[in-house]
């Protein structure tokens, strides 16, 4: 099966008021998930975010798809991907062996 792989935005920081900005974000926390036959892996995202008036949306408009646009740019996505996938594999890889007691008593 292959690997599905999501960007989920879970937090904003933002400015309660900076100019006549209300709410102003200029930090997203998020994390970039690895998913494959029940087993899943995440790396936590943080990504500062420059502000421009042009491009100005309120904070009660914001959507998880408008945060990504901000973020995904910014990142590694295909280092990412190559990231988590390869844990997914070492955890798909059967544990080194170890030495336990016996489940007798002596």
């Amino acid at each position: 099966m292959a690997i599905s792989y999501r960007l989920e935005v879970v937090g904003l920081e933002a400015y309660p008021q900076s100019a006549s900005y209300q709410n102003l974000v200029h930090k997203v926390f998020a994390r970039y998930w690895a998913e494959e036959d029940g087993q899943s892996v995440v790396k936590p995202i943080q990504s500062d975010v420059s502000f421009d008036p042009a491009d100005f949306v309120p904070f009660q408009s914001l959507t998880a798809e408008i945060v990504k646009g901000w973020i995904e740019p910014g990142l590694d996505i295909p280092a990412l991907q190559l990231e988590l996938s390869q844990s997914l594999v070492q955890r798909s890889q059967p544990k080194e062996s170890e030495i336990v007691p016996v489940p007798w008593g002596n």
